[in-house]
């Protein structure tokens, strides 16, 4: 089961990796990068909350354990977020920096969260 998800987080890395073929502005850049903090913070609190009690009801399974259900769920979530990012970002580029920002402190939270979940 890890091998599954250390490849396919392998995979969407690869993805958000690709150059595109026009020059990106700098705060573009610094976004994608926070796009994959929020993807690697993402990971690591899925990964540490595997087979546990969840108390949220939308990512428990119907054991009350966090499982495939919870990880699908989660996983949705992040990418439909970064996708209407991206959208808006292309139509407001001059938006970066405030996405940017509020990715960083999305995976602050997220990483935060994996921690304590390590520690219990």
């Amino acid at each position: 089961m890890r091998r599954r998800w250390i490849a396919a987080f392998l995979l969407v890395s690869a993805a958000f990796g690709a150059e595109a073929t026009t020059p990106q502005r700098p705060a573009k850049k610094r976004w994608w990068v926070s796009v994959a903090a929020v993807a690697a913070a993402s990971f690591a609190d899925m990964h540490s909350s595997w087979g546990r009690r969840e108390l949220n009801p939308m990512l428990r399974g119907p054991d009350g354990r966090f499982g495939t259900r919870g990880a699908a769920v989660k996983s949705s979530i992040v990418g439909a977020s970064c996708g209407l990012q991206w959208l808006l970002l292309e139509r407001k580029p001059h938006m970066a920096g405030v996405l940017s920002g509020a990715n960083w402190g999305l995976a602050a939270w997220s990483a935060g969260v994996a921690a304590r979940n390590r520690r219990n």
